[in-house]
Parts: structure tokens; C-alpha cells; sequence
């Protein structure tokens, strides 16, 4: 067997074992994501419950937001409009 032989052999091996390896921690991934349902875990139910509450969440969050929004804007406006007055009134 030549020197190229060798190598070329070597980086077969190498390159089928990093498939296996890949394909196997997958399948250990996948496992996971999906959950075991024969044991009584059900992660997409759990993650829906999930996602619905920030859902909730954040919808609570943007109302609060528009509310304080609101305040500041109301408040930044009488502030101006205090600011107008006091410039309009003539000097004492």
C-alpha cells in the first residue's frame, strides 16, 4: 500500500465515523425535542402552554407600553403648553 493509499484510506474512515457520529447525535436530539412520550412527557403540549403565556405576556406588556406612552406624550404636551403660556404672558 502506497503513502497516498494509506491516506486516502484514513480520511474514508475518518470521514464515515464523523457521519455515524453526526447521524447518532441527531437522533439523541431529536429524541429530546420530541420528548418521551411513553413515560408521560408531553413537550409540545408543555411548550405550547409555554408560548401561549409569553404570548400573553407580551400583549400585556405592548398595552402597558402604549399606556405609558400616552402619560408621557399628555404630560410632555401640558409641559408645552405651560411653557406657551408663560412666554405669551407679558413681563411683570
Amino acid at each position: 500500500m502506497s503513502r497516498y493509499e494509506f491516506i486516502l484510506s484514513l480520511a474514508t474512515i475518518l470521514s464515515v465515523a464523523w457521519v455515524f457520529k453526526a447521524a447518532i447525535i441527531s437522533r439523541r436530539q431529536g429524541k429530546r425535542l420530541r420528548g418521551n412520550s411513553r413515560h408521560g412527557g408531553n413537550k409540545d403540549a408543555e411548550l405550547r402552554a409555554e408560548n401561549d403565556s409569553a404570548a400573553e405576556k407580551l400583549k400585556a406588556m405592548e398595552e402597558r407600553i402604549r399606556v405609558l406612552e400616552k402619560i408621557i406624550t399628555d404630560r410632555e404636551a401640558d409641559l408645552r403648553d405651560k411653557f406657551h403660556d408663560l412666554e405669551e404672558e407679558p413681563d411683570r
